[in-house]
């Protein structure tokens, strides 16, 4: 029985299951911002999928106000985990995933497992206790957005990409099941990322005026 853990061991096979090889197998995530052209944000969208299923959100006014791409990004990959732990344990205990991410800061951080930034330590954390209750393990690779299709085009709510590219690896549109979004959990994660930005920029504020 694990009745302690240090967050880098894990017991699960030294097999990886990648993105560009097993679309069907693995997690997709995706967070995305839609800018004016004078670089104002105008809205933003989160995408996951896993097999046939996925999920679809549009973030608040004040989670695009106070949380940047890195948070977002972050929010939507431990949410969606957390829902494939809770419905599909199977899928996902004593496998190690490879996973995209066209956000630099925070794949840096998942695959250091750390992170200085108390939103992303945060959420590090959440994804670490996942793991060590459901035995798997995953790495992040840094991609460009166009190429993480499917999650991409669910964040940005291009439909019509999406279901081409489902129907690309098997699945028809038909196929798709649509997960509801985990509200309560995110809104409780989503207010305290939240705090955590307004704090740091409050301190950060206090020192440049001493």
């Amino acid at each position: 029985m694990l009745e302690r853990w240090n967050r880098v061991a894990l017991i699960v096979p030294d097999v990886w299951r990648d993105p560009g090889m097993a679309d069907w197998q693995s997690p997709f995530t995706d967070a995305s911002r839609a800018l004016g052209s004078g670089g104002e944000v105008r809205g933003g969208g989160a995408g996951a999928v896993f097999g046939r299923y996925a999920m679809h959100f549009v973030f608040t006014d004040d989670e695009i106000e106070w949380l940047p791409i890195c948070d977002t990004e972050g929010l939507v990959l431990v949410l969606w985990l957390t829902w494939i732990c809770t419905q599909f344990p199977g899928s996902i205990s004593g496998a190690r995933f490879r996973m995209w991410c066209d956000n630099q800061s925070f794949t840096n951080a998942v695959n250091a497992r750390r992170s200085n930034a108390p939103t992303l330590a945060f959420l590090l954390g959440v994804l670490h206790d996942l793991q060590a209750r459901f035995s798997f393990d995953i790495r992040v690779d840094y991609v460009r957005s166009e190429d993480n299709v499917a999650a991409d085009a669910v964040s940005r709510q291009d439909w019509g990409r999406f279901y081409e590219y489902m129907e690309s690896i098997g699945f028809s549109p038909s196929d798709v099941l649509w997960v509801p979004v985990q509200e309560d959990l995110r809104s409780c994660w989503s207010s305290k990322l939240r705090s955590m930005r307004i704090l740091q920029g409050r301190l950060t504020e206090r020192q440049k005026q001493e």
